[in-house]
């Protein structure tokens, strides 16, 4: 169905159906990598999770668009704009098991994992 689409898009053009593919692609995002402060420690490390989630996803030929997106906020209070990620599922879940093993949380993660995995 998505060739479809991309065939029928190609052939005609129309802005409308940017808007649609962007909604339809966008409809899986429904975490944010802010929330992941809950579970990891500083931006640094969520900074270094999502690298590791975004170079897993590459390598297992999975597309970034359709797991990751920036998203820029507006901080008041210091009058500046920041950069969040909207993240599938899949992306957020990456982010978690990619964190610092250093963290107790994701140690505690990872071995819950792999021991329902087993």
């Amino acid at each position: 169905m998505n060739t479809m689409l991309v065939e029928i898009f190609e052939n005609y053009y129309h802005p409308s159906l940017d808007e649609f593919l962007e909604a339809m692609a966008d409809h899986e995002l429904n975490f944010l990598a802010s929330s992941l402060y809950q579970i990891l420690q500083d931006q640094d490390e969520i900074t270094n999770a999502l690298n590791r989630a975004m170079r897993i996803c590459n390598n297992c030929g999975l597309p970034i668009r359709e797991h990751f997106k920036a998203i820029y906020m507006a901080d008041d209070a210091v009058q500046s704009v920041k950069i969040d990620w909207k993240l599938s599922k899949l992306a957020y879940l990456l982010s978690i098991l990619n964190g610092n093993p250093e963290n107790p949380i994701v140690g505690q993660i990872q071995i819950k994992l792999l021991k329902n995995l087993i």
